[in-house]
């Protein structure tokens, strides 16, 4: 069974992101309904754009088979792509049970599956990274300080007044990790700052000797 590069491991040099590739994540399946099984169709966009689709037909709790098109480059002819997937039961440890997906290409137990030239495979196969992994540290900050602001509503005046509906010792510790996440990126800005004026007061010293 799969597609293009079934059964190998699946390698390039620079590692592209998870969050810009044509993921289908059994989560959303659940959430949704689909993993009950039957047929469905999923689409992906990039910046607001539209930047794929595939069909989905589910047996549940046995498999989810993937059909799409796909194309190495602009100029290259559209190529059909059909790749199922096997679906796999653990036991949660207060009961009930977890689907996963089982990778075609490495047999690893995933949540996430990732369609890429003509394959289904794992981010672990494609060597794909998450996006936050490769932010500097400044970043990083300023991500989370927006992250902490859309949990408390978004809105400016709730880092100053408890949202309507929000316990309010929720609300304070959701603020504290705000002003955290905030001072942590500053505190890395300014140290950057500090060293490029140390860098350029070194720089002109040797232009301008005393």
């Amino acid at each position: 069974m799969g597609g293009y590069g079934s059964g190998k491991r699946l390698r390039y040099g620079t590692k592209g992101t998870v969050d810009a590739s044509k993921c289908v994540d059994i989560r959303y399946l659940k959430k949704h309904g689909f993993l009950l099984g039957g047929h469905y169709n999923l689409s992906w966009t990039r910046n607001g754009q539209p930047s794929g689709n595939a069909d989905i037909d589910i047996v549940a709790g046995e498999t989810m088979t993937v059909s799409c098109k796909w194309r190495r480059g602009s100029g290259e002819d559209w190529q059909p792509m059909k790749c199922t997937v096997n679906l796999v039961h653990t036991a949660c440890t207060f009961g009930g049970t977890r689907q996963w997906f089982i990778c075609p290409s490495c047999s690893r137990r995933v949540a996430v599956v990732i369609l890429f030239a003509g394959s289904v495979a794992c981010r672990h196969c494609l060597n794909l990274t998450y996006a936050s992994c490769k932010e500097g540290r400044l970043d990083r900050g300023f991500r989370k300080r927006e992250k902490y602001k859309k949990m408390m509503g978004g809105a400016d005046e709730n880092l100053y007044f408890k949202p309507k509906g929000m316990h309010y010792q929720t609300w304070q510790q959701l603020r504290q990790k705000y002003q955290e996440a905030e001072m942590g990126a500053l505190t890395v800005a300014a140290r950057s700052l500090g060293i490029f004026f140390s860098l350029l007061f070194i720089l002109l010293s040797f232009q301008n000797p005393i």
